[in-house]
C-alpha cells in the first residue's frame, strides 16, 4: 500500500521482477497503471487498485484485495498537518493491521528513524511514527500475522520533493531490495537500515530515549 511512488513503487517492481503476483494499492490510479505497463517485461503479474486509505470505501477496497496476499507492505505516509499525518501514518495503519490479521500473513510496516529521533522540521511525522511503533509492539503480542517493522533510512522520493514525473531510475530500487530481503529473512522484530549513523542513532535512542536531531538523517 502506497505503491504509486517511492519505496512502495520500487517494492512492487522488485516483487514482479522476482515473479510474484503484485496487488499495487495507492491513490494515483494513472501512476499505478504506468508502473504496471513499465514492468510488463517481468514474469510476475500486476494488478492496480486505486484507493484512498483515509476514505471508508477506499479502506474497505484495500482490505478486500489485500486479504488474498501473503505479504503486505504498509508504505503510505504523509507529512501534512497533525490530523492528516496522524490519521494516515498511525490510525489507518493500525486499523489495517487489525483488519488484515490472519495466520500466514507477513505484514511489513514501513516506519522511520523519526520514531526514535526527534526532527524539529517534522514533529507531526515523528509523533505518528513513534505512535505506530509503540502500538505495533503491543498489538503483535496477540497477533496471528507475522509483523516486521522496517526503518528504511533516507532515500530520494516524492515524500521529500513533492509530486513529480515518473522516472523509474529515480525510484529507490536498492533500498527496496534491502527491505524485501529483511522481509524474506525475518518473521518479527524491528530493523533499521540506512547508514551507520542511522543505526547508531536508533541504538542510542533505544537506550536513553528519544534524541534530538538538527536535520533529517
Amino acid at each position: 500500500m502506497g505503491a504509486s511512488s517511492g519505496l512502495g513503487a520500487a517494492l512492487g517492481l522488485k516483487h514482479r521482477e522476482r515473479g510474484d503476483g503484485v496487488v499495487a494499492l495507492g491513490r494515483r490510479g494513472t501512476r499505478l497503471a504506468q508502473l504496471g505497463d513499465i514492468s510488463n517485461a517481468y514474469p510476475g503479474t500486476w494488478e492496480s487498485v486505486a484507493a484512498d486509505l483515509t476514505d471508508p470505501q477506499g479502506f474497505t477496497s484495500c482490505v478486500e484485495r489485500a486479504s488474498t496476499c501473503d505479504r503486505v507492505y504498509l508504505c503510505a505516509a504523509s507529512n501534512g498537518d497533525v490530523e492528516e499525518t496522524m490519521n494516515l501514518n498511525f490510525i489507518v495503519q493500525a486499523r489495517l493491521a487489525v483488519a488484515l490479521d490472519r495466520p500466514g500473513l507477513r505484514l511489513v510496516v514501513i516506519s522511520s528513524l523519526a520514531a526514535k529521533v526527534v526532527f524539529k522540521e517534522m514533529p507531526h511525522y515523528c509523533a505518528s511514527k513513534a505512535a505506530l511503533e509503540h502500538w505495533i509492539a503491543g498489538h503483535r503480542q496477540g497477533a496471528s500475522a507475522s509483523i516486521i517493522v522496517v526503518r528504511p533510512g533516507q532515500f530520494d522520493s516524492e515524500f521529500h520533493t513533492g509530486p513529480r514525473d515518473l522516472r523509474i531510475e529515480r525510484l529507490p530500487h536498492e533500498r527496496a531490495s534491502e527491505v524485501a530481503r529483511v522481509a524474506d529473512g525475518r518473521s518479527e522484530g524491528t530493523v533499521t537500515l540506512g547508514g551507520l549513523r542511522d543505526r547508531v542513532a536508533a541504538a542510542v535512542a533505544g537506550a536513553i530515549g528519544p534524541v534530538n536531531a538538527r536535520r533529517v538523517l
